[in-house]
């Protein structure tokens, strides 16, 4: 092993990627470097907050404890505390109950950095250097540049359950990536004592941010398994159909959700979906999970985009080929102006925003113009985009209304006003915290820029 611990987790990074079994996990965290790192990581936002005298008395509380979990490591003494303890004490203060959940939370942390060692490089996707955003834009392009054209898809969504006991798939994988009995041990300590449930299912203040990446790192190394079965599943579809041109089988997952193209014989379809049923309940101990069958004809949307081939023009090379374009649904645009009070996009009627109505003006802007940014982000990747401005121009006339009722005057006059720094572009003039006079303008569809590369 390296002398210095940070060097160690390149070498387990390099091990890994080599499809080798980790080692010497359970050794690493006898270095109180790496703890004090993964503490200063943890408290690093809630540091920024202290006084100096508040900080150094509670910088040496902490590395007390940190002295004390290595010292239970190195006897084999350290155990999570169970759930029936935090729901006893989860009504209660003092240094006891805080020493309680410092530790539990550290180790936890300290777990889930070496498994993001030993599993981010097999990982097809590096979801935790990736927004959700990303990843749901790279599996579309992916679709989109890659698949050829199906007639049947398969989609469904992968709902784990709370985590009661440490789930077989995850004991095989875990078993498979480390070759140390000491760290596993560890882990199925934290599954088998109800914490990491404990964690899943409370929403109290209890549940910090990094606890939920712990349980989404586990997550992951449950979608990679059952990536590797569907990997496997396709390699023998391919060779029961090995003189067809056309890709028989494809499949793409991205978080939870996952859709498999078939160009297949409709009873095809219905017998892998059943395969599928027997593997989530048997393999992946996953109950009431519903797949759903749908032919290319019928509308088909995966992660809110609407997946429909059309036919490109002809060519002197190709006389015919299908595109797969990638649009908006009609459904969500109109759960979207209903989610956020615009009106009913159907009939056109548009109203004004009621709550932020207490709000001051630039803020009413601000909220207006951030919440069609993430749409217009979302949807960079339609083919069918000219489809927004419908709704841009509902927020626009709401926007105008929800200032009209702040002001106690009319629409008219409220967009003569917004109008007069700049024609044609609605302008706020406002002031900053300093006193200093600004201008916002709303938002445009056609200020924002799309990205179908």
């Amino acid at each position: 092993m390296a002398t210095n611990p940070f060097h160690q987790l390149d070498v387990i990074r390099k091990i890994s990627r080599e499809g080798k079994r980790v080692k010497d996990c359970y050794r690493l965290l006898y270095h109180k470097s790496l703890w004090i790192h993964v503490y200063k990581q943890l408290f690093q936002c809630k540091d920024n907050h202290w006084n100096q005298t508040k900080r150094a008395k509670m910088h040496s509380s902490y590395v007390r404890q940190i002295d004390e979990i290595i010292e239970d490591l190195k006897a084999g003494a350290f155990r999570f505390n169970s759930k029936q303890i935090y729901e006893q004490w989860k009504n209660k203060t003092g240094q006891i109950f805080h020493e309680r959940i410092f530790k539990d939370q550290l180790a936890l942390e300290m777990i889930k950095m070496l498994l993001q060692c030993i599993y981010a490089p097999i990982f097809t996707i590096k979801s935790h250097e990736m927004s959700q955003e990303k990843q749901i834009h790279h599996t579309l392009q992916t679709i989109r540049n890659n698949w050829d054209p199906c007639t049947w898809y398969i989609h469904g969504h992968m709902t784990i359950p709370p985590f009661k006991g440490i789930p077989r798939i995850l004991r095989l994988s875990l078993s498979e990536k480390i070759s140390d009995h000491r760290f596993l041990k560890l882990i199925h300590h934290a599954f088998n004592s109800g914490y990491l449930h404990y964690v899943y299912e409370t929403s109290s203040s209890l549940k910090p941010q990094f606890e939920s990446n712990i349980l989404y790192v586990f997550q992951s190394m449950y979608f990679h398994a059952f990536d590797l079965y569907m990997k496997e599943l396709i390699q023998i579809e391919t060779k029961k159909h090995s003189q067809s041109e056309k890709k028989t089988i494809q499949y793409r997952r991205c978080l939870d959700t996952y859709i498999v193209g078939l160009y297949s014989q409709k009873r095809h379809v219905i017998r892998l979906k059943e395969k599928l049923q027997r593997c989530l309940h048997e393999t992946f101990e996953i109950q009431g999970q519903k797949i759903a069958v749908s032919h290319w004809r019928q509308k088909q949307i995966f992660l809110g985009y609407e997946l429909k081939y059309v036919c490109t023009k002809p060519s002197e090379e190709n006389h015919s080929r299908q595109r797969l374009q990638l649009n908006i649904p009609m459904c969500k645009l109109r759960q979207f102006v209903l989610q956020h009070e615009y009106g009913n996009l159907d009939t056109m009627h548009i109203t004004h925003k009621t709550r932020l109505l207490n709000q001051s003006e630039l803020s009413i802007l601000r909220a207006y113009n951030q919440e069609l940014k993430e749409l217009a982000s979302y949807y960079s990747l339609a083919d069918n985009r000219s489809r927004l401005h419908r709704l841009f121009y509902m927020a626009r006339c709401s926007f105008i209304r929800t200032l009209a009722h702040k002001r106690k005057s009319t629409y008219k006059k409220v967009m003569i006003s917004l109008k007069k720094h700049k024609k044609g572009c609605l302008i706020l003039q406002g002031y900053d915290s300093i006193g200093k006079e600004i201008h916002e303008p709303f938002i445009q569809l056609r200020d924002l820029q799309t990205n179908k590369d």
